[in-house]
């Protein structure tokens, strides 16, 4: 309740910024298709900050998430 014109900004400016999601998410995936998913991460991630309901970009960041914890999990482990 205090910060009302905040929250009001900040819908403002998701919405202002809301036609830059579908670019971000593309981007995104080209960079998991590189196999480069810190960079998608990134990427996603200023996603969700504009569309913090995108279920599709979470699960992408889920997905890359699971990925690079196993890659992390390899090779601390080693062969």
């Amino acid at each position: 309740p205090k910060h009302a014109a905040a929250r009001r900004r900040l819908m403002a400016l998701r919405a202002e910024l809301a036609p830059r999601v579908p670019g971000l998410y593309e981007q995104g995936k080209r960079y998991f298709q590189d196999e480069d998913l810190e960079k998608a991460l990134v990427v996603w991630r200023n996603a969700l900050l504009i569309a913090p309901d995108d279920q599709r970009t979470k699960e992408n960041v889920d997905r890359a998430e699971r990925i690079l914890s196993r890659l992390e999990e390899i090779q601390t482990r080693g062969p």
